[in-house]
């Protein structure tokens, strides 16, 4: 307006645009914050806390009725479109200034997606906001030791006898808590931070490992989750090999777990690189069992020598006659190939006989133990049995 017109002609404008807005919220509730935006300030343009959508509809459509009729600037009609933001005040603790700040991310959200469109910050909002916070803080969480390791451990089955432990990372962020895997992974890995964060898992591993020798005698084999992100990075395989050997801990102590779905999407691209795994004498298991639509045609090319059942399917047990069918199957695949077997997320006992009767030897669950910390860890490994042979099979016994 102010290019076709004038500054003057401009400002007319806004002051037209306030005119009508001043018939449906008092003055009390509107103030002009910078150039074409408006702020209001309304008691009843939001829904109760927790809905998805934020806006009163009648009072939306109030705001679009109020720009259906043309404006007028010396007498030749203007059009002009709007588009709008909202942002509810639903903690206490919300300052004015953050309030503003999400309504204008709104605001931004609504105009990407054309005008007279109208948008809420919403949870889809939020969390791209803590993404974000996510993201930046990640190297710091890294350098400050807000990442820690907590240990499960896999036991022979009808005991306390360590079979292996099992590293899970948890993350305790300086400002926003407990952060879980399954919300720091992905973002590690958008971000391109997974070689770093590879590299602090088996540096503390290695470092727990030899705290673990120390405390209670022993040096235990220790698996860790990788991604399929570093499955295919060449350097997680010669980073993790590297450190390994300078921390003199023989590569046979760190086991890899591979999710199976993606050898069940990647088989001709995963292989040759779990041959190079092995190779270098670094062994993997096929974790989360029976979720990735597994194919006989590869299960028996690939260089591994356990199978985990998923927890999803131990829950169920033994009631649920699919999931029963599932582990059934699972165990006659690894009696035919040589492989443990293994059942994660074991929590009662009749589960643990259930699975036992049908020839599963190795569990891991909270009705063995829960994940404990390092020194929790070497305490319970005091108490309980030595470590079993790795070379332990289920259809010996």
């Amino acid at each position: 307006i102010n290019e076709r017109y004038s500054r003057e002609a401009g400002d007319m404008l806004l002051r037209q645009i306030a005119q009508r807005l001043r018939s449906i919220f008092p003055p009390s509730q509107l103030c002009h914050t910078a150039g074409d935006e408006f702020l209001i300030f309304s008691h009843d343009m939001l829904q109760s806390k927790g809905t998805s959508g934020c806006s009163s509809q009648a009072r939306i459509d109030a705001l679009r009725l109020l720009f259906t009729q043309p404006f007028f600037l010396d007498g030749s009609p203007v059009e002009v479109s709007f588009s709008s933001g909202c942002c509810g005040k639903y903690h206490k603790d919300l300052s004015l200034e953050e309030l503003i700040r999400r309504a204008n991310i709104a605001l931004f959200r609504a105009k990407e997606t054309g005008q007279g469109n109208h948008r809420c910050y919403t949870i889809i909002e939020q969390q791209i906001e803590r993404d974000k916070i996510l993201a930046d803080s990640f190297p710091y969480a890294i350098d400050n030791d807000e990442i820690s390791l907590v240990y499960q451990p896999l036991c022979v089955n009808g005991s306390n006898t360590l079979f292996r432990l099992e590293a899970l990372s948890r993350w305790h962020h300086h400002e926003l808590g407990e952060i879980s895997p399954e919300e720091f992974i992905p973002i590690a890995e958008k971000n391109g931070f997974m070689l770093l964060f590879s590299r602090f898992l088996v540096k503390r591993v290695c470092l727990d490992m030899l705290e673990m020798e120390k405390g209670y005698g022993e040096k235990p084999t220790i698996s860790i989750n990788i991604t399929s992100r570093q499955l295919l990075d060449t350097n997680f395989i010669d980073s993790t090999i590297s450190i390994l050997d300078k921390a003199d801990i023989p590569r046979d102590r760190l086991k890899l777990e591979i999710r199976e779905n993606l050898l069940s999407t990647d088989t001709e691209l995963v292989l040759p690189i779990m041959e190079k795994l092995q190779l270098a004498g670094l062994e993997m298991t096929l974790d989360d069992f029976g979720t990735g639509a597994s194919s006989l045609s590869y299960i028996n090319k690939i260089p591994i020598k356990e199978i985990k059942i998923d927890q999803s399917f131990i829950g169920g047990i033994p009631d649920d006659e699919e999931s029963a069918a599932l582990i059934r199957s699972a165990i006659a695949i690894a009696s035919a190939n040589n492989f443990r077997v293994i059942a994660e997320g074991v929590e009662n006992k009749v589960q643990n006989e259930w699975l036992a009767q049908e020839g599963c030897t190795l569990m891991q669950g909270f009705f063995y133990v829960k994940p404990m910390d390092l020194k929790e860890v070497i305490l319970w490994c005091k108490e309980n049995s030595s470590p079993a042979a790795d070379n332990y099979q289920t259809q010996d016994n």
